[in-house]
């Protein structure tokens, strides 16, 4: 998604329901894409947890209202 070396990051920690993280991942792509830097998996956490990173801050009730996402947390700076 180009070169995101010197631009702020800005990460969330998003639980999803069982089963449906594919589906917020491309919920999240379709409206906010291009302002993604990464979109994976937590791995040292619930199977059922992603992690997305963006340029920009996107509104944590926006990413709520996403019908499958259970609980969505900004994580600080540096974390990702």
């Amino acid at each position: 998604m180009g070169d995101t070396e010197d631009v702020d990051r800005y990460s969330y920690l998003i639980r999803t329901r069982p089963g449906r993280d594919e589906y917020v991942v491309a919920t999240i792509r379709k409206y906010y894409g291009e302002l993604l830097i990464d979109v994976e998996k937590d791995t040292n956490g619930d199977e059922n947890c992603l992690i997305i990173t963006a340029v920009t801050e996107i509104p944590i009730e926006a990413i709520e209202r996403i019908g499958e996402v259970e609980t969505v947390d900004q994580l600080p700076a540096g974390t990702q």
